[in-house]
């Protein structure tokens, strides 16, 4: 069995999410919207299953949740308008990545192909649950459990649970200078965001004593 020589670029990824968070002004605090996003990045909205599905083969792209297309130049994410929205977000966030990566996907064998949607994977996750605002919500006393942060960033269950988990497992003071360089400036630019959720000077709330 052929074994691929390259992996998948986490940093690569993570780096590029980051900076989408700050250079993005159609991101503003979360959920992400994605179609704004879309307009943005490529100049084109999102396209649902729904609208397209008499007239393209949803089926030749080979996903049941999401697909990206290029055309005339531009690339259009097409995501199906039957799963939850949770989900929809998390599915147009890994089509973005695609090009956002660079990823080619002509004559690239299975195990790159693989490779590759691992890395806009770890790029959706970041760009819709950054690391950098769930440790300075942490570090503001709100507890980062599977549910707040479903309820914080409009993600599934499970995309909860795996960026928990991926935190666990990669220390988030183990990452690389490239990886931190844009800390500051993504928690300063959702400085609003982050007060809507905990103020940073909150004061905690103590019960009156009954006497």
């Amino acid at each position: 069995m052929r074994i691929s020589s390259e992996k998948p670029q986490f940093e690569k990824a993570i780096v590029a999410a980051n900076e989408l968070l700050v250079n993005c002004e159609s991101i503003v605090g979360f959920p992400v919207r994605m179609n704004p996003l879309s307009k943005e990045l490529f100049g084109t909205s999102v396209k649902s299953f729904s609208k397209f599905r008499d007239s393209v083969d949803l089926e030749a792209f080979g996903s049941k949740s999401a697909f990206i297309a290029e055309q005339k130049g531009k690339f259009i994410v097409f995501f199906n308008d039957s799963e939850s929205k949770s989900r929809q977000r998390f599915s147009i966030a890994h089509e973005i990545g695609h090009p956002v990566l660079e990823h080619r996907f002509e004559w690239q064998s299975e195990e790159r192909y693989g490779e590759y949607e691992i890395e806009t994977n770890f790029f959706a996750a970041q760009l819709l649950m950054p690391d950098q605002i769930i440790k300075e919500l942490e570090s503001r006393g709100v507890t980062m459990d599977t549910q707040n942060i479903m309820n914080i960033f409009g993600v599934s269950k499970e995309a909860a649970n795996r960026k928990l988990d991926t935190l666990r497992r990669y220390h988030y003071n183990w990452r690389s200078s490239a990886a931190r360089a844009l800390d500051s400036q993504i928690v300063y630019k959702y400085r609003e965001f982050l007060d809507s959720v905990e103020p940073a000077n909150s004061t905690l709330f103590v019960q009156p004593a009954l006497f």
